[in-house]
């Protein structure tokens, strides 16, 4: 399970690899968590393609009230099988790197698994919007996409988010090809030990997580 992620890169940095338009005061998130808003993209490399902040934990539009626990992942493997998903529209995640915990001794320890020189990438995402019934409040919910792990990761976790890093793969994703391959093994991935301090329920968006 994918319950931490990083968004470090700037705007300019983005838009070079996502060819998204301007969006004016875009703070990088940091360290995201579940219940964080976060800019997710629905439209890369599109005439309309921008950044929307959703709420990082999936409620399906037709739920009549808010989930108490919130759906962070959702498994590649069995994305149509699930009524949560049936309906969700695919979005992509910016992202700087992903958490995992090395449990095989206390305290366990978390890793950052990320690209050589924390070069930006993207998740696969769902989204859908979902209005409360009560309030009549509009809120945009996501959850990452999981696969089975790769080796680099397999050795703290036997999942991941399916990671996309070309205009190509993100295109398939959205538009839902039936050519799309999860790229798997062939991400380089790096996985650096960093400070407990991803394991906190809430992290101030601008948090840094410091090297052991």
């Amino acid at each position: 399970m994918c319950g931490r992620y990083k968004q470090t890169s700037p705007f300019a940095m983005l838009a070079e690899v996502f060819g998204i338009r301007d969006v004016p005061g875009f703070q990088p998130a940091g360290i995201v968590a579940p219940g964080m808003k976060a800019p997710v993209i629905t439209n890369p490399a599109g005439r309309d393609g921008g950044i929307t902040y959703m709420t990082w934990g999936f409620v399906p539009h037709w739920s009549k009230e808010d989930l108490k626990t919130k759906i962070i992942n959702a498994r590649l493997e069995t994305l149509h099988e699930k009524p949560s998903f049936r309906d969700a529209k695919r979005c992509v995640i910016p992202a700087n790197g992903f958490f995992e915990w090395d449990r095989s001794g206390k305290p366990s320890r978390p890793f950052d698994f990320h690209l050589a020189e924390n070069a930006p990438f993207a998740l696969a995402g769902l989204f859908d919007e979902w209005t409360n019934p009560a309030t009549g409040e509009v809120r945009e919910t996501f959850a990452i996409v999981t696969t089975a792990a790769s080796p680099v990761v397999a050795k703290i976790h036997d999942r991941m988010p399916v990671i996309l890093r070309t205009p190509e793969a993100m295109a398939a994703w959205i538009n839902m090809e039936k050519n799309f391959r999860e790229p798997g093994d062939s991400i380089p991935l790096l996985a650096t030990p960093v400070s407990r301090a991803a394991n906190e329920d809430k992290v101030p968006e601008n948090a840094q997580l410091a090297l052991f």
